[in-house]
C-alpha cells in the first residue's frame, strides 16, 4: 500500500473502531471501570492484547503491496530471538532501503491500559530511510492528524462518519520563548533529569500525545527519549510545520533516519530502535533557548 491521504484516514478510522470493539469486550469481562490487562515487556514497558491485535490489523492492510513493516510489537518479538539476529538485521537493512511502514499500534500503552485518554496510534511511511509521510490519531481526544502533500491537516470530529470529518490545515506556531508556556516531557527524562525552567510541564506517557501538542500550539517544546515507532507518524508533520529536532549530543534529527544516524539500528543491541540521546523538539529559536540551558 502506498501512502494516500484518504486511504490512511480510512484505515485510521477502521483501526479506531477495532480498538473500541476490543475495549468493549474487555469491559464485558471485567467491568467498565476496570483496568485493561497488560503484560510487562523486557524493557519495562507495557503491552496489551489491543496493541498486538491492532498491529496485526494495520500490518495486514499496509503491506498488501509487499512493503516492509516495522511494528513495535513484532519488532520486539524479533529482538527476543538472538539466534535469528542476522536474519532480522538483513530484514531491517533491506527495509531501510525500500518502502516501509513504521507503526506504533498504541503509543502510550500505560495510560491506555489505565483507561486514561492520553494515547494514540502512529503510522509513518518511510522510503529509502526517509520518513515521507505520517499520520496519528488520538481517539479518546477526538483528534486525527495527517500529512497531505506539503500540508498538515487535522480533524477534530473523528467519531463522525469519515465523509463528515472536518479538516483544517495547520500553520506554523510562533517561535518565541515564553516562560508561561507548557513543555511536555518524556517519562525517562522525568525520572532521570530535572528541567531548569519555571514553565508548566506535563508527562502524559505518550510521545504521540506530547508531540501533537506542539502541532496545535498547546505546548512550546518537548524533551524526551523515544524509539523510532514513537515518532515515525508525527515527525514528517513536525518538519513540515517548521519544528527542529536536536539531540543533547548536538546531532540533528530530520525525516532522513538513515542519513542522520541518530537511532540505534543494531538488532543485537539492547537499545535497538532507540534514540542515541535525549532530544528536544521545538521551533528553532525556542530549541536554542532550551538546549543552551540543559
Amino acid at each position: 500500500m502506498k501512502y494516500g491521504f484518504n486511504a490512511i484516514a480510512d484505515l485510521l478510522k477502521r483501526s479506531m473502531v477495532l480498538i473500541q470493539e476490543m475495549r468493549l469486550k474487555a469491559a464485558e469481562r471485567r467491568g467498565e471501570t476496570s483496568l485493561i490487562d497488560w503484560q510487562e515487556k523486557d524493557d519495562g514497558s507495557l503491552v496489551t492484547d489491543v496493541d498486538t491485535g491492532n498491529e496485526m490489523f494495520l500490518r495486514e492492510n499496509l503491506t498488501a503491496g509487499g512493503e516492509f513493516f516495522f511494528g513495535e510489537e513484532s519488532i520486539a518479538s524479533m529482538m527476543k530471538d538472538k539466534r535469528n539476529a542476522q536474519v532480522a538485521q538483513e530484514y531491517v537493512d533491506k527495509a531501510l532501503q525500500g518502502e516501509t511502514w513504521v507503526v506504533d499500534p498504541i503509543d502510550g500503552t500505560a495510560p491506555f491500559a489505565h483507561r486514561l485518554p492520553l494515547w494514540g496510534i502512529s503510522i509513518g511511511y518511510m522510503v529509502g530511510g526517509v520518513l515521507r509521510d505520517g499520520a496519528i490519531a488520538l481517539p479518546d481526544l477526538g483528534q486525527c492528524f495527517l500529512t497531505d502533500g506539503d500540508a498538515v491537516k487535522m480533524a477534530t470530529n473523528i467519531h463522525a462518519p469519515l465523509d463528515e470529518w472536518r479538516w483544517q490545515t495547520l500553520t506554523q506556531p510562533v517561535d518565541v520563548w515564553n516562560p508561561g508556556r507548557m513543555i511536555t516531557l518524556g517519562q525517562r527524562f522525568t525520572r532521570e533529569r530535572t528541567l531548569p525552567f519555571k514553565n508548566p510541564v506535563m508527562t502524559p506517557g505518550s510521545a504521540v500525545h506530547s508531540l501533537s501538542c506542539l502541532l496545535t500550539g498547546n505546548a512550546i517544546a518537548y524533551v524526551g527519549h523515544v524509539k523510532l515507532w514513537d515518532i515515525a507518524g508525527v515527525l514528517p508533520m513536525l518538519c513540515r510545520l517548521g519544528f527542529r529536532q536536536q539531540l543533547l549530543n548536538g546531532a540533528l534529527m530530520t525525516e532522513n533516519i538513515l542519513r542522520d544516524n541518530v537511532f540505534d539500528l543494531d538488532m543485537m543491541s539492547d537499545e535497538c530502535w532507540a534514540l542515541k540521546d535525549t532530544f528536544i523538539c521545538a521551533r528553532p529559536n525556542v530549541l536554542e533557548y532550551v538546549r543552551a540551558r540543559l
